[in-house]
């Protein structure tokens, strides 16, 4: 049966391939009059669905195609948010049946007309800093931000309140929506909800609404402070809150999850606590890092930053098996950090000279490791297939993105700069 489902399905995709090649056809005779060219978006992970889209729409703006031209778009996967997926046929003109106009085109010699998405040519992300020079294309309608607004009214929040938007992660989404797998080998990047509720009351102390983020969560934020909302377990959640309060927040804090790309798609500042691999950090964003600590199970001592990047893993066993333990920051960390980032967003001013200089160190030492080749040698444990895959292209650094300097404090060994 599972057989016949297949050759089905194939036979579809063919008769679907061959309707497609006269239009296909056609629309290359006529480009000296007009550009048709076809892409897609991955819309079954929102990281990718809301970032992707941001960026086509970005890059096409600053680097306007030259001539008339038409771009036509298909949905690669179920798509994973409805609002999203609503402002995205506002922007774009999207058609099952351009998947068929793409394969036809790719099966025609000659100069291909086909837009891949980021995903495939950046990983998700902006090394050339593009979002940092115009503002969100994505916009939401009169309807959907009439909805956001009556949220925060029925919650008692004010249209014109501060809003910091959390995010935690933990193994509740993937183990329950793809169950099929076994997610254990991101246990690395998972934190305690817990910890972060200090500085949910710190915050809410100082006027800001906090909302606990997520879709599906493993457990409850429970908070004694009106401000903190644990949105997450709210009946209230929806596809369009999800993305309308990250668009709508002063900035974010995050372990690294795919809400983020939401987030920079927005031009949020984040805030990085428990980020891992270092060898990731999205240097084109606004934002502050403070990675988890990594030790030497051997010796008990604390990886350097250059020692972080030489073992920036993807998988919890690969960290097992280099010899390394995975710790969180502790709660009075993740609040430091935080009041750090925060003050730096609402109070600004330059750093003192010793504060540059450990800028300037952290990022000698990040692109050296990075340019050096030194983040993907460690095939002296895991084979190829397990090393971190590379960003592609020369990243470049936000004037606002840097090291959290109260981690610092607390790691005065983090940029020692031994090469191995």
């Amino acid at each position: 049966m599972q057989w016949l489902i297949l050759i089905g399905r194939k036979l579809i995709r063919w008769v679907g391939v061959a309707a497609a090649m006269p239009p296909v056809c056609l629309f290359r005779v006529l480009r000296p009059l007009i550009e048709v060219r076809y892409g897609y978006i991955y819309a079954d992970r929102i990281g990718h669905f809301a970032f992707d889209l941001e960026f086509y729409l970005t890059e096409s703006k600053i680097f306007p195609p030259i001539g008339r031209t038409i771009d036509l778009f298909f949905l690669l996967g179920r798509p994973c948010n409805a609002a999203i997926h609503e402002m995205m046929k506002r922007h774009v003109v999207v058609n099952s049946f351009v998947e068929y106009l793409f394969a036809a085109e790719k099966l025609i010699p000659g100069k291909r007309n086909l837009i891949y998405p980021a995903r495939l040519r950046t990983g998700s992300t902006d090394p050339q800093g593009l979002f940092s020079k115009i503002p969100p294309q994505l916009t939401f309608s009169d309807r959907q931000s009439e909805e956001g607004l009556n949220y925060l009214r029925s919650i008692g929040c004010s249209g014109d309140e501060r809003i910091v938007c959390l995010i935690v992660r933990d193994p509740a989404y993937l183990d329950r929506t793809r169950s099929d797998r076994d997610w254990g080998y991101h246990k690395y990047r998972d934190s305690n909800i817990d910890n972060y509720k200090d500085v949910a009351r710190h915050l809410a102390e100082k006027g800001y609404w906090v909302f606990r983020m997520g879709k599906i969560v493993e457990h409850r934020f429970t908070v004694d402070h009106p401000r903190v909302i644990d949105y997450a377990n709210s009946d209230q959640r929806s596809d369009l809150l999800d993305v309308w309060l990250l668009s709508r927040c002063s900035f974010v804090i995050s372990t690294s999850v795919g809400l983020d790309s939401v987030a920079d798609a927005f031009r949020k500042p984040l805030v990085f606590v428990n980020f891992l691999p270092l060898a990731w950090f999205q240097t084109w964003s606004h934002c502050m890092l403070a990675p988890s600590h990594l030790y030497w199970r051997s010796s008990g001592r604390e990886l350097t930053c250059r020692e972080h990047l030489m073992n920036s893993y993807l998988r919890s066993d690969d960290y097992e098996l280099a010899g390394i333990d995975v710790a969180e920051l502790s709660s009075i960390e993740i609040l430091n950090v935080v009041k750090e980032f925060e003050e730096a967003l609402t109070l600004g001013g330059d750093l003192e000279l010793n504060d540059q200089l450990s800028q300037r160190r952290f990022w000698h030492i990040f692109f050296d490791a990075l340019e050096s080749g030194e983040t993907s040698r460690v095939g002296t444990v895991l084979p190829e297939k397990r090393r971190i895959p590379e960003i592609k292209g020369r990243r470049v650094v936000h004037a606002k993105a840097r090291l959290s300097l109260r981690y610092l404090e607390g790691h005065p060994a983090f940029l020692n700069n031994p090469r191995p």
